[in-house]
């Protein structure tokens, strides 16, 4: 350690500049002490320093590395999240908008990155930088009003490159089942062109939206993703849309700002899970797939029950292949999920102690790797840990669901298609309740009191006494699973089996919406602005000063490499031999 007397006049230069430098220097120094040593008050002092060297760079990205590797030790994943906002933010006030894209996607995704944990919130003010990038090339509003065709709807999907994505596959029902004698349907990309040409995914969800009779537009290719994002806000203005519904508005900010460019009249957003990816005040309105998402939804809502193409009993071959060995006549509990819907070590203790208590019980769970379970060996017994069978996912899934005798549901995040899919095989599912007073979280909530609606079948959340008394009786009453499974059947098959009345109820969403609109504008004189949300004299001057702010930040910029370049010994030997021949000349 040094002597706080020999970095004092380091720590109190007046340039900020060098301070700058010195408090990253003495943050590397502090971290790579504490590696070394384990030093704790090394690591405090290497957190102070690396915070007062992004202050002092204003919000620099040349200090995130050290940053987030002294976060990481500290286990501060807000601090580094803040850290990716301040300079997503900064970078954006200086035009660099591809590189704020980015930083406010690793803001968003950094508690699934470091935390491995689901949690998603808002933040206002990351949003209205956002808009403020798009309101620059926001489009002005079209009179439609006098219009008279088919209604043209543009969908702006995400996931295309994901393995099985639901999002897509809920995209690729609407294609198939829009009806085309009222409605132009058109899906549209945010992904790289090259990326979307490479993904095998991709290519069979394009080819299946061309097969519907619906249009696809592929990303223009540009040098810059802001360049690409506003080509894809150009196709779909282009295209002449009417409405314009996002699957996905903030899973990325991408996503956001082609929806911050307006360049549809009205805009929807299909809210598919955790609020805070999918809806915010700038929609026109938003449709629920479950009433869980609706209480903290920011803008006007409609609750559509989701509906798909369910598999039916007997359509499904059971099948748990050879590298699963459950002895015939074993009664198998299944539950299925990514490893963020299971963060509870309550419940694996549960399960454990059921797996030992009861020797026909063997548990499949499908989704992710024993691996992916940090506390696995600390809660589960060696006796139970035998009796759990783990398959990540893969196309084949049902086959496994379709050997389960029961299914529980995920927790503390639980509900979704597949417990929809058990249901319709006849598989009877235990659920949880759903608190809907408290402000929703990702990481505590389940649609399955919807789904399943059995008051038999749900449990109040955290009572795993309840959960181990009713899989208990499953367990030891056949007749009362299948009695069971066959309400569950029935249940899913009338409220979640028909998608045809999903997509009407859209349709109607939309048509009543984009009559709204035509009313507002007629009654407003032919003007085009009845929407509070397009461009108006406000948002005129916003526009104004963010122009203002950029073109100032580059003229500074300019500026300090003219400085720079003045300081140069050549700049003034230059000068000097300049000097000279002016006053030889003159003499």
């Amino acid at each position: 350690m040094v002597d706080h007397a020999q970095l004092r006049p380091l720590l109190t230069l007046g340039p900020k500049k060098d301070r700058y430098y010195v408090n990253l220097r003495l943050a590397a120094a502090y971290y790579d002490r504490y590696e070394r040593l384990n030093d704790q008050q090394s690591l405090q002092y290497a957190k102070s320093c690396i915070d007062r060297a992004l202050l002092l760079s204003r919000y620099s990205v040349d200090v995130l590395p050290l940053l987030v590797q002294i976060n990481q030790a500290l286990a501060d994943v807000d601090a580094i999240r803040d850290a990716f906002k301040r300079t997503g933010i900064e970078a954006a006030s200086r035009g660099k908008f591809d590189e704020a894209l980015t930083l406010f996607d690793r803001w968003l995704s950094a508690n699934a990155e470091f935390k491995r944990n689901d949690i998603h919130t808002f933040d206002a003010d990351v949003i209205a930088c956002v808009e403020r990038m798009g309101a620059l090339h926001r489009f002005s509003p079209r009179n439609t009003a006098t219009e008279n065709r088919k209604l043209r709807v543009a969908y702006l999907t995400h996931g295309l490159r994901q393995p099985g994505s639901v999002l897509v596959k809920i995209d690729r029902v609407f294609a198939r089942l829009h009806d085309k004698s009222r409605f132009d349907i058109a899906y549209f990309a945010v992904d790289n062109p090259n990326d979307l040409s490479s993904s095998p995914d991709a290519q069979t969800a394009i080819a299946d939206f061309r097969d519907s009779g619906c249009q696809f537009f592929v990303p223009p290719e540009k040098e810059t993703t802001y360049e690409r994002l506003l080509g894809v806000g150009q196709q779909i203005h282009d295209f002449g849309a009417d409405v314009l519904v996002t699957s996905a508005a903030l899973a990325t900010f991408q996503n956001y700002l082609i929806a911050s460019l307006r360049p549809a009249p009205v805009t929807i957003a299909f809210n598919q899970g955790s609020t805070p990816q999918f809806s915010w005040h700038s929609f026109d309105h938003t449709i629920n797939w479950f009433l869980t998402t609706l209480p903290d939804c920011p803008s006007d809502c409609s609750h559509v029950p989701l509906e798909l193409e369910l598999p039916r009993k007997g359509e499904i071959t059971p099948e748990l292949h050879g590298q699963f060995t459950i002895p015939a006549g074993a009664t198998i509990l299944t539950t299925g999920g990514r490893w963020h819907k299971f963060q509870r070590p309550e419940f694996w203790h549960v399960m454990s102690e059921l797996l030992t208590e009861l020797p026909d019980l063997y548990w499949l769970v499908l989704g992710f790797d024993e691996d992916e379970v940090p506390f696995l060996n600390d809660i589960v017994t060696p006796e139970a840990r035998q009796k759990i069978r783990f398959k990540n996912w893969g196309p084949d899934y049902l086959t496994y669901l379709a050997a389960a005798d029961f299914v529980v549901d995920s927790y503390p995040m639980g509900g979704g298609v597949f417990l929809m899919e058990a249901m319709s095989m006849g598989l009877p599912v235990l659920s949880f309740h759903h608190d809907y007073v408290a402000y929703y979280r990702n990481d505590d909530c389940s649609g399955g009191e919807e789904i399943v609606g059995i008051e038999d079948l749900l449990i109040e959340r955290s009572n795993f006494n309840e959960l181990k008394q009713r899989i208990a009786m499953l367990v030891r009453d056949p007749d009362r699973r299948r009695e069971f499974g066959e309400q569950c059947r029935r249940r899913v098959q009338e409220n979640h089996s028909q998608p045809e009345r999903m997509v009407q109820r859209c349709e109607n969403i939309f048509e009543c919406l984009h009559r709204e609109r035509r009313a507002r504008i007629q009654a407003d004189g032919a003007s085009p602005s009845g929407n509070s949300h397009e461009s108006g004299f406000d948002e005129y001057k916003l526009l104004l000063l963010e122009q203002a702010t950029i073109l100032n930040n580059r003229e500074g910029e300019i500026r300090r490499q003219e400085a720079q370049l003045n300081r140069h010994p050549l700049i003034k030997v230059i000068r000097h031999l300049r000097g000279g021949l002016h006053r030889l000349r003159v003499r």
